[in-house]
C-alpha cells in the first residue's frame, strides 16, 4: 500500500543500469559456467534450518563486512549511514525510496554507485550496483499517526527479490539486485548467470546445469513480463482459505517470520478474539485454530509446481501445527480481488526450511522443490560440472 512520506521524491529516475528487455519467459533455466555457495550467518541457522531471518555478511567499497538481512521480499540494498561510509567525493546518482508494507515504513534517500562484497568467511562474491543510503524513515502504522526519523540508524537490508515495484517499491528494479550482477567469485572474474538458488543454509549465486538439475520441468513456473519496470511479475499462485479459492501471486519472503494472506472474495477466515489472544496475536489479528491455508504454486492449480498447506493449531498463540514450512503465525487480510499492491500469499522465511527456490532473471523462470536431502559439502564452482554433490537439501531485525 502507498504510505505518506515526509517528502515526495520524483519517480522519473528508476534505474541507471537497466538490464535488457526480456519480452517473454523461456522454457528452462539460463545457466552459466560459474557459481558459488555463500552460507548464511551461523547465528540464524541451527541443525540445517533457519531459525531467524537469513543474514549475509556484506561490505561496501572495500569496507569490513557487516551482517545484512537477505530479503527476497524487496529489491536493492538499503542502508543507513552507520552501516555505509561514503567515499571521498562520492556523488549521488539519483533519489530513491522503498516502502515495506509489513511494517508501514517508507525509507527515503539517495543512490550511490557501489562495489558490494558478499562473504561467509570462506567464499565471496562481488557485484556493482546502486545502493540506497537512507536519510529519512517515515513510519505509518495501521490505524496510527505517522512519525518521521531524520537520523536513521540500524538499517541493513539486502533485497534480492523481484516484481515488487507495484507494491511500494518503484525503484526496486533489476539493476539494483546484487545477485543479478555478480562479477567476481573468490577474487576471480566470473561468468555467473543472472540467477540464484535459496536454501535453508545459504544461497547459490549463479545458476549452472548441475545446480538446477534438481528442478524438474514440472517444478518450474514461467513468469509474466512487466514492460513498465523491465522486470518479471510475481509468481502466480492459487490460495484456498476460508471456504474460497482464488488466483493471486506468491511472495516467498525471507524478510518476515510470519505469513500473511489475502484470500479470495467470499472467504471467511476466523481470527482469534483479542480477549483470548496471546503473544504477537494480542496486537494483530491472527488466524484462529483450525483454519487451513492451501497454497498451489503455478499458473495451473490442477498441475501446480509445488503445493503445501498450513493449519493453525489449537490454542491462543496462533501458531500453526508444527512443520518446517510453517510460519510463526498467519495474518489474514481483508478478502479482495487480487491486487498489484499485495501478495496473495507472503510465505515468511520458514518456507525455505522445506523448499529450495530458484530464480532466473534471464529466462523468467522460478523453481520450487522439496529439500529433503542435506546441503552439499562443496561450495565454489568456477567452471562447470562440480556441483554433482548438490542435492535437494533440506530473526534478527525485520522490516
Amino acid at each position: 500500500m502507498s504510505l505518506p512520506m515526509s517528502r515526495r521524491l520524483g519517480l522519473a529516475w528508476i534505474g541507471l543500469l537497466a538490464l535488457p528487455a526480456l519480452p517473454a519467459a523461456a522454457a528452462g533455466f539460463a545457466t552459466g559456467a560459474d557459481s558459488v555457495f555463500i552460507g548464511f550467518d551461523s547465528s540464524v541457522v541451527a541443525n540445517g534450518q533457519l531459525i531467524a531471518l537469513p543474514q549475509l555478511d556484506v561490505g561496501f567499497n572495500g569496507s569490513a563486512a557487516k551482517p545484512f538481512v537477505m530479503d527476497t521480499g524487496s529489491t536493492g540494498i538499503v542502508v543507513s549511514p552507520d552501516n555505509y561510509t561514503l567515499q571521498p567525493g562520492a556523488q549521488p546518482i539519483g533519489p530513491g525510496q522503498i516502502t515495506y508494507n509489513s511494517s508501514g515504513r517508507t525509507l527515503s534517500g539517495y543512490y550511490y554507485s557501489t562495489t558490494v562484497a558478499i562473504t561467509d568467511g570462506t567464499h565471496s562474491a562481488s557485484a556493482s550496483v546502486p545502493v540506497l543510503l537512507v536519510d529519512t524513515i517515515t513510519t505509518c502504522p495501521a490505524g496510527g499517526s505517522c512519525t518521521v526519523n531524520n537520523n536513521p540508524t540500524g538499517v541493513a537490508m539486502f533485497g534480492v527479490g523481484f516484481g515488487q515495484e507495484p507494491a511500494g517499491q518503484p525503484y526496486g528494479t533489476p539493476d539494483k539486485n546484487p545477485f543479478l550482477h555478480i562479477t567476481q567469485i573468490d577474487g576471480q572474474n566470473a561468468a555467473a548467470s543472472q540467477g540464484y538458488i535459496v536454501t535453508s543454509t545459504g544461497v547459490f549465486l549463479g545458476l549452472t546445469a548441475a545446480n538446477t538439475a534438481q528442478f524438474a520441468p514440472a517444478n518450474q513456473v514461467s513468469l509474466g513480463w512487466n514492460a513498465t519496470y523491465s522486470d518479471w511479475n510475481r509468481t502466480p499462485v492459487t490460495l484456498t482459505a476460508g471456504g474460497a479459492t482464488g488466483p493471486g501471486t506468491l511472495l516467498p519472503d525471507t524478510g518476515i517470520s510470519y505469513m500473511f494472506v489475502q484470500p479470495a472474495l467470499g472467504a471467511v477466515v476466523q481470527t482469534i478474539p483479542t480477549t483470548d489472544a496471546t503473544g504477537p496475536c494480542a496486537s494483530v489479528a491472527c488466524a484462529a485454530p483450525g483454519e487451513t491455508f492451501v497454497i498451489a504454486i503455478g499458473s495451473d492449480p490442477n498441475n501446480p509446481a509445488f503445493t503445501y498447506s498450513v493449519t493453525i493449531a489449537p490454542g491462543s498463540t496462533g501458531a500453526p501445527i508444527a512443520q518446517p514450512i510453517a510460519p510463526e503465525y498467519v495474518v489474514p487480510l481483508t478478502p479482495a480481488a487480487p491486487s498489484p499492491a499485495f501478495s496473495t500469499v507472503n510465505t515468511g522465511f520458514h518456507f525455505y526450511n522445506a523448499v529450495n527456490y530458484a530464480y532466473d532473471y534471464q529466462n523468467g523462470v522460478v523453481g520450487f522443490v522439496s529439500n529433503s536431502v542435506p546441503e552439499p559439502m562443496s561450495a565454489t564452482l568456477l567452471g562447470a560440472g562440480l556441483l554433482g554433490l548438490f542435492g535437494l537439501g533440506r530473526r534478527r531485525g525485520g522490516r
